[in-house]
């Protein structure tokens, strides 16, 4: 049997994307077989970041119900990352395998859409502030959760869907959270964890974070990684701190943190990238939901389907989205 799906050929800005049949995955031991509800947008797709083989499917982020398991798996609603390096696991199609260790449950009270918000945002916050990059003993490690109590922590977040994840797990490992965006998101992020929220657009931004953060700020995470935040992000942090990224940067950039004697590293959102890290990290967010001490994006859904997949873009381009993710559902494209 067959299903529909968004067929990649060429990407922006001479993209060439229909949405066509393909075969539906069967799953091969230790996957699943997903219906897909809801898929977010990721921007990076359109772009082209990744993405290396053309026709292909792409997408990371979504939430569904299992309906075939591969060997040793327990039936679940899912949500989890997709690989855009194997079509049959990427999420803008109605179908995808996902391997089993790197999803997980998601709570009965937890909508579809909400939940696919998850994963690629999540998954990069985690790699960003734990092991991977800024070194921090992670929450779902015995005796991590709270093990930073008293402590600060910036986050540069400007309400983006990293930066909201970020604060959220930073607020579990016990930290106070110092963070930036425009104020009409304060309410927001200080009802996910943060302590402080600094007006992004203020004129003394780097005054203004390190008061609040009351002292020598070491750990610092850029969600935006632009030019500019990283380069606040330089002079914000002490000699000897650590600041991790979400973006490729430019090699002055680095050699100014390395000048000042700053680390900082990049952080991955793919949960295939770093499979033992992230397999951990899965198991751990079906408590952290059941719990409410993660909380998902505010989810906004398109209508049409995958055919609102242009829609989508076009509202990343013209600078539309703040504060929420783009998502679609895929069983609502019509043939």
């Amino acid at each position: 049997m067959s299903r529909l799906a968004i067929i990649y050929e060429s990407i922006y800005p001479n993209q060439r994307q229909s949405i066509r049949l393909r075969p539906t995955p069967e799953p091969l031991p230790g996957q699943v077989q997903v219906k897909i509800h809801a898929t977010a947008v990721n921007p990076i797709f359109d772009y082209g970041k990744f993405v290396t083989t053309f026709p292909t499917v792409l997408g990371t982020d979504a939430a569904g119900e299992v309906m075939k398991i591969g060997s040793d798996v327990a039936h679940f609603r899912y949500n989890s990352q997709g690989d855009t390096s194997n079509g049959d696991k990427a999420t803008f199609q109605q179908y995808c395998l996902a391997d089993a260790d790197i999803a997980c449950k998601i709570p009965s009270a937890l909508d579809y859409d909400s939940a696919s918000t998850i994963p690629v945002a999540a998954v990069t916050a985690a790699a960003a502030l734990y092991d991977l990059c800024l070194g921090l003993t992670a929450p779902w490690v015995p005796g991590g959760e709270g093990l930073y109590q008293g402590r600060s922590l910036v986050v540069l977040a400007r309400s983006s869907s990293v930066g909201s994840y970020a604060i959220q797990l930073a607020a579990l490992s016990g930290f106070r959270v110092v963070t930036t965006s425009s104020r009409g998101h304060t309410p927001y992020l200080q009802s996910i964890g943060a302590s402080v929220v600094v007006d992004r657009s203020s004129p003394a931004l780097v005054a203004d974070i390190e008061a609040a953060a009351g002292g020598d700020v070491e750990y610092l995470l850029d969600a935006i990684s632009s030019p500019e935040t990283l380069r606040a992000a330089i002079e914000i942090v002490k000699p000897g701190g650590r600041i991790a990224r979400v973006l490729r940067t430019e090699e002055s950039t680095e050699t100014a943190a390395r000048k000042k004697g700053v680390q900082m590293r990049f952080a991955h959102g793919s949960s295939h990238t770093y499979p033992d890290f992230n397999k951990a990290f899965w198991k751990a967010m079906e408590s952290y939901l059941e719990r409410g001490v993660i909380k998902p994006n505010r989810a906004k859904v398109l209508p049409g389907g995958l055919r609102a997949w242009e829609a989508a873009y076009e509202l990343h381009r013209s600078g539309q989205v703040s504060g929420e993710k783009i998502v679609l559902r895929p069983q609502e494209t019509v043939d």
